[in-house]
């Protein structure tokens, strides 16, 4: 593991950050949501929940008395242990999405088959010295949280607490919960080991592990607002999308078909060409628009209007919903973007002009020696970076 494997940039608990990240690894089908209530139990269908990611400010735990005793049944979890500083949201994220039954992406597949049969701190340090899911964690931390940070550990006395830099730096931590092979288990990067807590079956799970996050919160002497929990559960988002789609192409094409009274081996022609774009016959409503395109066909245009005037106003209700459902992505996506922007180039010009053209006033002092010799360390440090990683590139295959 390189030297620049060791800290990571802090990732804010935003749920539309963890969300960017899994489309990033190139995981469809899958969201992360804030849990606005600890009464989830009624929001949530168990079956639909990967997992929970639970945020508390960092407290030290007294270890239990067996904390070393293997379990064996713990083997059957993947389980990363945290050996790298910052990284303990990215890696509760992880913990869910490789314990769940989903497609992966090429990103994760490949990591967990490089880390097959590795031990969670071998597993732990394979992560950090993972370029690809670094680039993705990091992205959402600019340049001069970089910049900030090693002027920070600089002025460390090496000679203090090796743990003074994580307690600083992490004041919050995640613990993960999922259910996987008929058990609730806990998963704390910290921990030497997956906790299993509790037997329960895959419906009853969210009902289960409720009171088991209750108790944690509560033995931890925190208020509420020291506490964020985040579901990561399917998202129909994409196949209701492509559902509007065929929907919107069916009213538009029979509308077309119903103006121009084509002939029947055009019309039939037609047919043929629409449906063959619908993959699964199963989609809801296949029988209507068949019915629809069965009535054009047969030249009953009268009749194919009327059915389709029935058929868009049963749809609307969820053609709403849907352009809900993107504007709400749209707009987080937005957020994401601006999150990701490096300012920090904008806001240094702007106080390097000011100064210069004395706008700031003579009583604001700025050391510019001091500025530009910190932005020639941060090169120098990129440099030096860039040429590490390019060497470990040639000398070891890339997690």
């Amino acid at each position: 593991m390189n030297e620049q494997a060791e800290n990571w940039a802090l990732l804010p608990s935003d749920p539309a950050i963890f969300d960017d990240m899994i489309q990033q690894y190139g995981i469809q089908d899958t969201k992360v949501e804030e849990v606005i209530s600890i009464d989830f139990v009624e929001t949530y269908n168990p079956s639909s929940v990967h997992g929970l990611m639970l945020v508390s400010r960092y407290a030290e735990e007294d270890l239990p008395n067996d904390f070393d005793k293997i379990d064996p049944l713990g083997e059957q979890i993947v389980f990363t242990a945290q050996v790298v500083t910052n990284v303990c949201g990215t890696l509760a994220l992880l913990a869910i999405l490789l314990n769940a039954d989903i497609e992966k992406g090429e990103i994760l597949n490949n990591f967990l088959r490089f880390t097959e049969g590795f031990s969670p701190v071998n597993r732990g340090l394979c992560l950090g010295s993972c370029s690809e899911i670094r680039k993705i964690h990091d992205a959402f931390a600019r340049n001069a949280y970089h910049t900030a940070e090693h002027a920070l550990n600089e002025n460390l006395d090496s000679t203090e607490n090796d743990n003074f830099d994580y307690i600083v730096s992490e004041d919050f931590h995640y613990i993960t919960y999922i259910h996987k092979n008929g058990y609730i288990w806990e998963l704390d990067g910290l921990k030497k080991q997956p906790v299993r807590l509790k037997a329960c079956l895959e419906e009853e799970w969210l009902s289960t592990v409720k009171p088991i996050i209750e108790a944690r919160m509560k033995s931890t002497g925190q208020d509420d607002l020291s506490f964020n929990l985040m579901a990561v559960t399917k998202d129909s988002y994409h196949t209701m999308l492509t559902h509007k789609k065929i929907y919107d192409a069916c009213l538009h094409t029979v509308n077309e078909e119903v103006r121009r009274e084509l002939a029947y081996s055009t019309l039939r022609a037609h047919k043929k060409r629409f449906f063959s774009t619908i993959q699964d016959e199963s989609i809801p409503h296949y029988a209507t628009m068949d019915d629809i395109w069965k009535s054009v066909c047969n030249r009953d245009f009268k009749i194919a209007k009327t059915k389709l005037d029935i058929f868009a106003e049963q749809i609307a209700p969820f053609s709403q919903q849907v352009d809900v459902m993107t504007a709400e992505k749209e707009v987080a996506r937005a957020g994401v973007l601006r999150q990701k922007w490096d300012y920090f180039p904008f806001i240094q010009s702007l106080f390097a002009y000011s100064f210069h053209h004395n706008i700031l006033g003579p009583n604001v002092p700025i050391d510019e020696s001091a500025v530009n010799s910190n932005m020639e360390k941060k090169r120098k440090r990129d440099r030096n970076s860039s040429s590490a990683n390019s060497n470990l590139e040639k000398k070891k295959r890339r997690c």
